[in-house]
């Protein structure tokens, strides 16, 4: 009898478990300056970058998410002189 008085608790507290429920969509979103480093920071200014992303979960353990970015740091100054000045051979 104890045996089939603990099987049903374990039973009943089983059912509850699986009862949770979870987001089923998701969403992301950011935006931010860009620092470049090291010699990258000899050549770039510093940027801007945004960020945005959405998904959808089949399950608690299985979902499928979509990132998307765009990062912008423009050419100095001094760069952009030596990339145009020609070179005379």
């Amino acid at each position: 009898m104890k045996k089939f008085v603990l099987c049903g608790i374990l039973f009943a507290i089983a059912g509850t478990l699986d009862a949770q429920e979870f987001p089923r969509y998701s969403f992301t979103g950011g935006a931010g300056f860009t620092t470049p480093l090291g010699n990258t920071g000899n050549n770039l200014d510093t940027g801007w970058n945004i960020r945005a992303g959405g998904g959808v979960k089949f399950s608690p353990y299985l979902g499928a998410m979509l990132d998307c970015g765009l990062d912008f740091m423009d050419v100095t100054p001094q760069c952009r002189v030596i990339w145009v000045t020609p070179v005379e051979g």
